[in-house]
């Protein structure tokens, strides 16, 4: 099933099933801030995701498609390893032979921290490697920052959508990468904003 099929599905169907979302779920921040310190990623340099766990923000079957699942979810540092107020939870998703995805969740320990990890999200150019473009859009009353990125050295393209909640210090992004030229180009920076909120919605 095409990429944009299978977004556009998930779209309708979350936004009929929940109310506009305020900013992060408040279960997300509780339940990741319980399991960080029992984590195997606590004091370590590196995330660990553990394979077939469970993931706290999604099941994956309402996010991208019925056939995307969650492969793997753990927690790892943000910035210093050493900042344990800090952290990321990732959950990595899989629809076979349309895309790959992830869904991540930083909980930061200072305003500073947020407001520069928006900052570099924002400001992020392009390269040899990388085409980027990033652009804010409106999605459910948020402000939702999205980049376009395509690799011509390799090509495939992603796209990365980020919700900043200055309230909570804490920021989502939802990333959905492995996209052919056709997936990419029916794809908008707009449906992938509004995935992240119904995701929001749905938490």
């Amino acid at each position: 099933m095409p990429a944009a099929v299978v977004l556009a599905g998930c779209t309708a169907d979350l936004a009929a099933a929940a109310e506009d979302p305020t900013g992060v779920p408040a279960r997300w921040l509780d339940e990741s801030a319980d399991g960080w310190p029992e984590s195997d990623a606590f004091g370590a340099l590196l995330p660990v995701d553990e394979d077939g766990a469970p993931c706290l923000l999604t099941d994956g079957t309402t996010l991208l498609a019925e056939d995307a699942e969650v492969t793997s979810a753990g927690w790892g540092p943000w910035q210093d390893e050493d900042d344990r107020g800090s952290y990321r939870y990732t959950c990595h998703l899989w629809a076979p032979d349309v895309l790959s995805a992830e869904v991540r969740l930083v909980q930061t320990a200072a305003d500073a921290e947020l407001t520069d990890a928006v900052e570099e999200f924002v400001g992020q150019p392009s390269t040899v490697e990388q085409d980027n473009a990033v652009e804010t859009v409106t999605s459910r009353g948020l402000e939702v920052h999205v980049l376009t990125r395509w690799y011509p050295t390799n090509p495939q393209g992603e796209y990365q959508a980020l919700y900043a909640d200055p309230a909570s210090g804490a920021f989502v992004v939802l990333e959905v990468n492995s996209l052919d030229r056709a997936d990419f180009d029916a794809t908008t920076p707009q449906r992938v904003a509004d995935d992240l909120t119904d995701l929001l919605a749905r938490g």
